[in-house]
């Protein structure tokens, strides 16, 4: 999610919302397309699209094709004819925005990054994703 999050700059609450549905996967073209809410006030109004292509060749780290395929295909050997939310829970539900910031903070600890700050307030926010990837991106130039 984390990797996602970032190359498509979502806040949880998107993250959460994209479907399997929302996810076209051209193989051909190495490219991703997720079909996102173009409004903060309504998840279910998706008519925004936004793409990534296989990077392998060009950046070091993670692909977002490639890490995009790899969810939808773990849902898919798992049931193929189920539209579940790509970020779901192991049964296949939508999880709580709460939940994917105690991921967010999970994983940074696990980094060995400080999850508060001196006053006991939590660094990593709705937000976090979308930030890393716009830093991430800035400073590729």
């Amino acid at each position: 999610m984390l990797i996602i999050g970032g190359f498509w700059m979502l806040r949880e609450i998107e993250a959460t919302e994209i479907n399997l549905s929302d996810v076209a996967v051209d193989s051909t073209a190495l490219k991703i397309t997720i079909l996102l809410s173009a409004s903060k006030t309504d998840a279910q109004a998706k008519v925004a699209r936004r793409s990534w292509g296989c990077v392998c060749s060009r950046l070091e780290g993670p692909c977002p094709y490639h890490t995009v395929t790899k969810v939808v295909d773990w849902w898919k050997s798992i049931d193929p004819d189920r539209d579940v939310p790509l970020f779901g829970t192991a049964e296949g539900k939508r999880p709580e925005k709460e939940a994917v910031i105690r991921t967010v903070e999970a994983v940074a600890a696990n980094l060995g990054l400080e999850v508060k700050d001196d006053e006991g307030h939590r660094k990593f926010v709705r937000q976090s994703m979308r930030i890393s990837g716009a830093r991430h991106m800035a400073s590729l130039g």
